[in-house]
């Protein structure tokens, strides 16, 4: 009942002395608690940090790398020889058998049939 009672007096003498500070908290504690906040980050924070550099490099950055390696050889390996069998098997594999026919016709065909022609039909 009695914070009840004080509720009115806050809202009416005391919200808009608060109102009337913000600017001035505004203006001026804020860039105080702004550059006292980067002072504690440079002079306390940033050191700490950098201490922890080559703990992350030794430690961590291993653990990282082999993530990427299993990620790698499980998930995008597998997805690359499926690309790569695929472009073989629908561009690469016709263009080749074509190759191979006509090296095959041209160039193979007549030496097998030479000696046939020769024995057989020749004489």
């Amino acid at each position: 009942p009695v914070l009840l009672l004080l509720l009115p007096v806050t809202v009416i003498f005391i919200l808009p002395v608060l109102l009337l500070l913000l600017p001035v908290t505004v203006i001026f504690l804020l860039p105080v608690l702004l550059l006292r906040l980067l002072i504690v980050t440079v002079i306390f924070i940033l050191p700490v940090l950098l201490l922890l550099l080559p703990v992350t490099v030794i430690f961590l950055l291993p653990v990282l790398l082999l993530r990427l390696l299993i990620v790698t050889v499980i998930f995008l390996l597998p997805v690359l020889l499926l690309r790569l069998l695929i472009v073989t098997v629908i561009f690469l594999l016709p263009v080749l058998l074509l190759r191979l026919l006509i090296v095959t016709v041209i160039f193979i065909l007549p030496v097998l049939l030479l000696p046939v022609t020769v024995i057989f039909i020749l004489p």
